[in-house]
């Protein structure tokens, strides 16, 4: 990530610093997004309830969902 912005500075070598801190946000939300990514797809089943009546939710295939994150960047899991 630090490399990447470094990279981007030397493009943009009369950048101010809201220009600076702005890039840095896209890249940190980058960051941010592919732990969350990483992480949410860990949650164990077994803690997965309906919203209605409270009772278990039962995984059935692969199913894939998608999520906008604080940083409004889009993430895709998908159980395994």
């Amino acid at each position: 990530m630090e490399a990447g912005l470094h990279t981007w500075h030397r493009a943009h070598p009369e950048a101010i610093w809201v220009e600076i801190d702005t890039e840095l946000d896209l890249h940190l939300n980058a960051l941010r997004d592919d732990l969350l990514g990483k992480v949410a797809i860990d949650i164990p089943n077994a803690a997965a309830r309906s919203p209605d009546c409270g009772g278990l939710l039962v995984q059935r295939g692969n199913p894939t969902c998608t999520v906008v994150t604080d940083g409004d960047q889009t993430v895709r899991l998908t159980r395994c």
